[in-house]
């Protein structure tokens, strides 16, 4: 009987299926890092380029990591080039050999041109960007691609380093996509927990402190990521309120923490009403007008915190608490943006217009402050060159529209307008012929040079002059040029006024930010916007009319969501 019943073959295992499974899974995982490890190895430059790169390292790596620490990243241009030795060793860990890579990619895109000839200028820049696509690429196919490889600490940071090579290089829509997925990731590993659980760890003296405080702080760049890439493009977070991090103390010892104030703007920037209605009735326009006021009182609270010695800039080097101030002036700018912007004969949203070209003069002046001092091709670049763009362009256009009011602190000095946008224009032409990948700058400065050479023409013409802008957070913005005596002529001749498409009386000059460098779209006005432009004929005579479209279906396709760096890099 003893041994009927004690026979090893009628015995079960349980957890052998499960132990062969896992050793299977490791098996893979094992594979799939060894061959990303051997792939990748293959794109380390020689320690000469490495040093010759790392030089440009410093600065953005001190701003990122007093913004976002981030466990596991590279820290230091010195960092950089004693880990190569490291790298090079057949063994090495394939995730730290990414994480590596990919600040190595990303600081080579920010090294300044150097002296020598034409030729010889673009051959660099052709090398690191070829570079800097190839670190992509190969760690999108060989790690990226592979969950199980990400889903740890280490794995995830290397993926949050990854999203910002992918901002640098102008893949706004990759960004974004593979964001979300990692946060998603995120959730499943239950980060948005290690916030408690590094308190729980610290008061029992746990031995697991400092692995719950990375995750902690992996998860804080990645809520603050989330944040501000929707502030960017103009989209809501997808990390709820309540998963995020309580916020940290705004200063200590008198000192305003950035990572503290970052973390209260992105608190605003929730409540944000995105994708404004343009069809929206008057008593929904009121109660969303009401939160823009409300918003427009917490972010006057938040400033109010701060010492007035905080917001005034000196001629020192860029500091972090510069870039928060800007971030803070861009959502003031978001904030009251839509009521900024409308028709408004009754007067309603005359605080929204004052409040919004203080913001956009504020954005100016500050981007030409961090454009200057920062590397040309930082990461943030294409974030700075967008936010101030848009500024530009609002400033461009309520400078030279009529008023509705005969209020004094509406008018605007046209010439302080003109002066800024001109050097707006100078300093982004400078920083795009400074490194590659730039030419989402190039693409600004053409469409601001368009607007301002359309509003500044004279009236001697017999034709109107029409110009069409896409712009981020505002939409595609048709701008018309009238002239006088074609108005007079044509309420002689004509006893009504309709646009249509390729209209003979029309000689469309389009800067469209596509995704192909100079193509121009015939305008294709529907019936709403021909009926905008049509009251505005039977208003009182205006040099400039304007009116917005405001179309976010095609978001995506448009030129800030561009994907190859090739064509238009932001």
């Amino acid at each position: 009987m003893r041994s009927l019943f004690q026979n090893d073959w009628l015995s079960v295992d349980i957890d052998r299926p499960n132990e062969q499974l896992h050793d299977r899974k490791a098996m893979v995982s094992a594979h799939l890092l060894d061959t990303a490890r051997h792939t990748l190895q293959k794109l380390i430059p020689s320690k000469y380029e490495v040093s010759h790169i790392a030089r440009s390292a410093s600065r953005w790596l001190d701003l990122l990591h007093t913004l976002l620490p981030q466990p596991f990243a590279v820290k230091s241009q010195q960092e950089i080039l004693e880990c190569y030795e490291e790298m090079c060793k057949p063994d090495t860990d394939a995730i730290s050999l990414a994480t590596w890579l990919i600040t190595i990619a990303i600081t080579a895109q920010q090294i300044p041109q150097e002296h020598g000839s034409p030729s010889t200028q673009l051959d660099s820049r052709q090398k690191y960007s070829r570079f800097s696509r190839l670190v992509s690429e190969i760690v999108e196919s060989t790690l990226i691609a592979y969950d199980r490889l990400i889903f740890t600490v280490d794995g995830l940071g290397m993926a949050m380093h990854f999203v910002r090579l992918q901002m640098s290089q102008g893949n706004l829509q990759k960004a974004w996509l593979r964001l979300r997925h990692f946060i998603a990731v995120a959730e499943l590993m239950g980060l948005p927990n290690a916030c408690q659980a590094v308190r729980s760890s610290q008061g029992n003296g746990s031995d697991d402190y400092e692995t719950q405080l990375q995750r902690a702080q992996l998860w804080q760049s990645l809520c603050s990521a989330d944040g501000l890439s929707g502030v960017v493009l103009n989209l809501p977070p997808s990390i709820s309120p309540y998963q995020r991090p309580k916020p940290q103390t705004l200063a200590i010892d008198g000192v305003i923490q950035p990572r503290a104030y970052i973390g209260r703007l992105i608190e605003i920037t929730t409540k944000i009403q995105y994708r404004d209605n343009t069809d929206i009735t008057q008593e929904s326009s009121a109660e969303l007008y009401v939160s823009v006021l409300e918003l427009d009182r917490e972010l006057k609270v938040l400033a109010s915190q701060t010492p007035k010695t905080w917001w005034v800039r000196g001629v020192e080097h860029v500091k972090p608490d510069h870039v928060v101030q800007f971030l803070h002036c861009c959502i003031n700018m978001r904030i009251h943006l839509s009521f900024a912007m409308r028709k408004d004969p009754d007067e309603e949203y005359v605080y929204s217009r004052l409040t919004c070209r203080d913001a956009c003069e504020s954005v100016t002046e500050r981007y030409q402050f961090l454009r200057r001092e920062l590397p040309s091709g930082i990461f943030i670049s294409r974030r700075l060159d967008l936010q101030a763009f848009i500024a530009t362009v609002i400033l461009l256009l309520t400078s030279y529209s009529s008023p509705s009011t005969g209020l004094p602190n509406l008018r605007i000095n046209k010439v302080k307008v003109d002066s800024v946008a001109t050097q707006i224009v100078e300093l982004m032409d400078e920083k795009s012929k400074d490194t590659a990948g730039s030419h989402f700058a190039q693409h600004c400065v053409n469409s601001i040079r368009s607007l301002k050479e359309l509003l500044q023409e004279d009236n001697k013409g017999s034709k109107m002059q029409e110009l069409t802008l896409k712009i981020p957070l505002l939409g595609k913005v048709h701008i018309r040029r009238n002239s006088y005596r074609s108005r007079t002529q044509d309420t002689q001749n004509q006893p009504s006024f309709e646009i249509t498409a390729n209209s003979g009386s029309w000689e469309p000059n389009e800067q469209l930010l596509t995704t192909q460098e100079h193509r121009c779209i015939p305008l294709n006005i529907n019936n709403r916007m021909a009926s905008n432009f049509q009251a505005l004929e039977e208003l009182p005579w205006d040099p400039l009319s304007w009116c917005i479209e405001d179309q976010y279906e095609d978001f995506f396709q448009d030129a800030l969501m561009a994907d190859e760096i090739d064509q238009f890099a932001m």
